[in-house]
This record gives C-alpha cells, structure tokens and sequence, in this order.
C-alpha cells in the first residue's frame, strides 16, 4: 500500500521510531513489528529496511537479513551503511563478495580522497588496514599499505573514474613553477588539506576533503597559490 501523501509517510516514521526504540531496548520481535507496519505503508522507505535488516540479525534470521539490507540498497544505492551491513553480514557468514585492491596508499588519508570520489559516482569503495596503519605508522609495509578496494564488478569503472584527468592541468617542465621563498622547482600541487582531514578523521570518525589548492615546496615547504593559473 502506498502511503497517503505527507501524511503516510508521518505515519511511517512513526513507525520507524518505534521500531528503533524497541531495538534499542531489545525487544526484537515488537521492532520487527513497528518496521513491517513502516513498510507496508512506505515501501520505498529505505532506512526501515535497513533497520529491518539489523533486527532480522538480531533474532538470528540472516538470510532474511542479507534480502533486507539488499531491498535498502536497491531503493537508495548509495546508502552505505546499509552496504557495510550487508557486506558485513556476508562475511560472518563466509559469503564475502570479492574485494579488489585498486591502488595503495603509505598513508592511510590519502586514501580517502579517491575513496569520495568513487562514492560520489555511486561507487562503493573501502579502506583497509587504515585502522592499523594509523596506531602505527611501521605496520604500513607489513601490512602491504592502506588500500582502496571496491567490488569486482565495480573494478574497471573505478579506475576510469580515477584515470579521469579530463580536469586536471599537467604542466611542462617549463611550466612547472618555482617556489618564491628559496627558488627551487621541487614544487607540488596540493589539492587537500590532509591535516583537516587528519583532524575531521579523529572527531568525526571519517576524514572531510577540505580543498586546498596550494603549491608547496618540498626543500623549504613554503606554500603559495598561483591566482593565474585554475587548477
């Protein structure tokens, strides 16, 4: 049944908040009632079914689980925490999709650029061993570095995403500009504030690109923006 304007989807929300309060208390059986109810009168109602997917968990049925958690992708793709849920579930389960490396990084933030910009496409992108790497720097070898990975579906996509420089300015040699503080050409783009990001990552949990758009030196690291250039 679809819901009656605004007025069936308040109704379903008010479903969906009892069911996250029965959750929350442990009582399965009467969330998974309250999210059947949100349902069946907002079918399109993603979040009920991701919440339906994590109560199904909780009573033991993962399979009716796994199709939960898959209705809420389908309805809203880019949903990813109904995706880590799913991918989650999968692998207590030993049905792990595969996974693909699609580049390495030694520091486990510049990994999360990319990674942003195969979500914003639609992509479901991962980091692993980011975690460790971060308590400590020497596990990063060890560990073969942070890595990107995305499904295998997903595999050659995202590297066309990520090999798309149809934006960017490559400069010649002539062209690559010299640092005004000391005159050296070691010179490179920053595009990120990775110390933003750093900071973003320790409070929130997850790293903000926060643009840039300076050059910095690598002799002296003095940093500087070129007005005349768009980069």
């Amino acid at each position: 049944m679809e819901p009656e304007g605004l007025s069936g989807l308040s109704e379903a929300g008010q479903h969906f908040n009892r069911a996250h309060e029965h959750d929350v208390n442990d009582e399965f059986e009467e969330a998974l009632h309250e999210c059947d109810a949100a349902i069946e009168i907002a079918p399109s109602f993603a979040d009920a079914h991701n919440l339906r997917g994590i109560v199904l968990e909780e009573l033991g049925r993962e399979v009716e689980a796994l199709k939960a958690y898959g209705q809420a992708i389908a309805l809203d793709p880019k949903f990813y925490e109904a995706v880590d849920n799913l991918l989650d579930l999968e692998r207590e389960l030993g049905m792990s999709r595969d996974l693909i490396t699609i580049a390495t990084f030694s520091h486990p933030l510049d990994a999360y650029v990319p990674k942003t910009k195969l979500e914003a496409a639609g992509i479901s992108a991962f980091v692993a061993d980011d975690y460790m790497i971060t308590l400590n720097w020497l596990y990063s070898n060890a560990l073969g570095r942070a890595k990107l990975q995305v499904m295998a579906l997903e595999v050659q996509r995202a590297l066309d995403i990520l090999h798309d420089t149809s934006h960017e300015v490559e400069l010649s040699e002539d062209e690559q500009p010299r640092c005004p503080a000391c005159g050296s050409f070691r010179t490179r783009y920053q595009k990120y504030d990775l110390r933003v990001a750093f900071a973003a990552w320790l409070l929130l949990g997850f790293p903000i690109p926060f643009p840039k758009r300076k050059w910095r030196c690598s002799d002296c690291h003095y940093e500087w923006k070129l007005e005349s250039r768009e980069l």
